[in-house]
């Protein structure tokens, strides 16, 4: 199982980095990716449907809350640093039922993605993807929260 350390930069013709943030507000450290945006920041940067979130620059998320979590992100987002550690589902149930340790520090192989977005030639892509989800809320269903970066 590969981990992926995703270094996500922002379009600067949009300030949606173009995936939903989706967890369990009660249970910690459980935040995964969802909704991928075609030709977004997140697809180029190598985030995909369903990641596990490890870390969010360096800071291992497990006893965190989807309310730290979240706003550890905005903050990095703010200062367009943000890095994810993720795994994908299989990859995270393998680690997970051997107990072994999902750090950066501690996994084996781990594949660092950083895009180089030329947003010349984005500028349009990226206007006709956000297009439809203009509202940066959270919005929470029964168990389980969204929010649009």
């Amino acid at each position: 199982p590969t981990a992926r350390l995703c270094r996500i930069q922002e379009f600067q013709s949009s300030s949606f980095y173009g995936f939903f943030l989706c967890g369990d507000p009660k249970k910690l450290g459980r935040i995964f990716i969802a909704d991928i945006r075609k030709n977004s920041s997140a697809a180029l940067c190598g985030l995909r449907d369903g990641d596990q979130i490890i870390e969010v620059n360096g800071t291992n998320i497990q006893a965190l809350t989807y309310e730290t979590i979240l706003n550890m992100i905005k903050i990095h987002m703010e200062h367009r640093d943000l890095e994810l550690l993720v795994l994908d589902k299989k990859s995270f149930r393998w680690y997970q039922e051997r107990n072994y340790p999902m750090t950066l520090q501690t996994l084996p192989t781990i594949v660092h993605i950083e895009p180089i977005i030329n947003d010349i030639n984005s500028e349009k892509k990226s206007s006709q993807v956000f297009d439809r989800n203009t509202d940066n809320t959270d919005s929470i269903d029964q168990q389980v929260s969204t929010t649009n970066l």
